[in-house]
């Protein structure tokens, strides 16, 4: 009675919760600490372990590791019970998180690894069994030095997050069952060099390959239709990328931040994407939806419209000249072009959003047009270091003070007589003088 109490306060007051089953989770959020229905008459421990046990199935889940810190662990195929004797099947949610052990063994009767199971473990080496089918959410997540993962061809669910952050692997290869590489799946992989998949991905979700930084080049299989935001973002080491005929939606930022990217080969049978001089277009080039990094951009005279951060951080572009069919110059569109030296806009342009030149570090002059109507009150030149002087033109009737905020050199500051300045004045540049006109 008195271990069946101390097991009780355990799983009450224990700051990483037992394992149970989690009402909700969602694949785009950060999973939830599970919410537990655990039937205490089932509970049973051995050195190392709380398990709880399934009299339906004769099976249990390995719902907590008692000790976190330990070299190695291995983890039994079978556990008795009230003289029963029940499969060990599932390493539950969470059982090892934080732990500080080095080595795991798997028993070949584990077919699920449940969300977050080894979440921030300071595992090297484990082996994922064959009869292993489901690798939950956050499973492997910041795993920072586990250098290898097997996956066995027998699995065919993978959870968002599963394996970000493990920052030392340097390949992997999805079973062929996987048809969807989920969100987050290799975010921060930052040692990542190659993955290897089925030829049968239908989708890569958000942000599938965001912060790859070593990633040297994606496969997008034929059969892929839709690729999500940020799935190839910050992916230093990529400078081409081919993109198939059946991909039917990229999101905004699906291709972002890329900054040796060269090029972007779109299938000519793609009937709602194409690529002219290596940027990405919808079909009739009438928008812009990711640029590329080289030292002279132009549109064709079709566009008119850029997206959203099209050419965000390309730090090789020194010259833009926006055509004429272009009136908006959309949020971050060039945020981040550290070389940009010289912008040509034409005297249609009506609004420029958020953002658009920010951290255009080598930008010096800018001439807006007399017709803009809209200048956004936040950040649109900030820290344009080299910035000297601008004018702004006649129908702009506010600015706000965080619009030239660490523009240094900036001097000068032409306003229209009625132009309004948003109580962030005092982010302006120390130096600058104001002049009404």
């Amino acid at each position: 009675m008195k271990s069946l109490l101390s097991i009780i306060l355990f799983l009450t007051f224990a700051v990483h919760c037992l394992a149970g089953k989690i009402e909700s989770s969602s694949i785009n959020d950060d999973p939830k600490l599970p919410t537990y229905a655990l039937d205490f008459k089932n509970i049973t421990e051995d050195v190392n372990f709380i398990f709880e046990c399934d009299d339906a199935t004769m099976t249990a889940t390995l719902s907590k590791c008692k000790k976190e810190n330990k070299d190695f662990y291995k983890v039994p195929g079978t556990i008795k019970h009230k003289k029963k004797t029940y499969k060990v099947t599932t390493i539950g949610a969470y059982a090892f998180l934080n732990c500080l052990t080095e080595e795991i063994e798997l028993p070949n009767t584990i077919t699920t690894i449940d969300d977050g199971a080894f979440w921030r473990c300071t595992l090297r080496n484990i082996n994922l069994p064959d009869s292993l089918k489901t690798i939950g959410a956050y499973a492997f997540s910041d795993c920072i030095f586990l250098t290898q993962l097997n996956i066995p061809q027998t699995v065919s669910s993978i959870g968002s997050h599963a394996f970000s952050s493990c920052c030392k692997i340097k390949s992997f290869e999805l079973p062929s069952n996987i048809k969807i590489i989920p969100h987050s799946l290799f975010s921060d992989c930052t040692s990542l060099e190659s993955v290897t998949y089925s030829d049968s991905i239908t989708e890569i979700q958000n942000c599938a390959f965001d912060g790859c930084t070593s990633l040297k080049a994606i496969k997008i299989p034929e059969t892929v239709t839709e690729i999500g935001r940020y799935a190839i973002n910050k992916c230093y080491s990529i400078k081409e990328i081919y993109i198939p005929q059946n991909v039917s939606s990229i999101q905004t930022y699906s291709i972002s931040e890329c900054k040796n990217l060269e090029k972007i080969e779109m299938s000519e049978k793609n009937p709602y994407f194409c690529s002219v001089d290596g940027i990405l277009y919808n079909k009739d080039t009438t928008v812009v939806i990711c640029g590329i990094n080289r030292k002279e951009i132009t549109f064709p005279k079709s566009v008119n419209k850029i997206s959203w951060g099209a050419f965000l951080d390309c730090d090789k572009i020194e010259k833009v000249v926006i055509p004429e069919t272009v009136d908006t110059i959309d949020g971050c569109v060039f945020s981040g072009c550290t070389n940009l030296k010289e912008v040509v806009l034409h005297n249609k342009l009506k609004a420029i959003k958020y953002r658009a030149f920010s951290k255009c570090e080598s930008l010096e002059h800018i001439e807006l047009a007399e017709a803009l109507e809209l200048l956004e009150t936040n950040c649109t030149f900030e820290k344009c270091a080299k910035l000297k002087s601008i004018t702004i033109p006649p129908l702009i009737k506010k600015i706000g003070g965080l619009e030239f905020y660490e523009c240094n050199e900036l001097t000068e500051i032409r306003i229209p007589k009625d132009c309004e300045i948003d109580e962030q004045y005092e982010k302006m540049p120390k130096n600058v003088k104001i002049i009404r006109y």
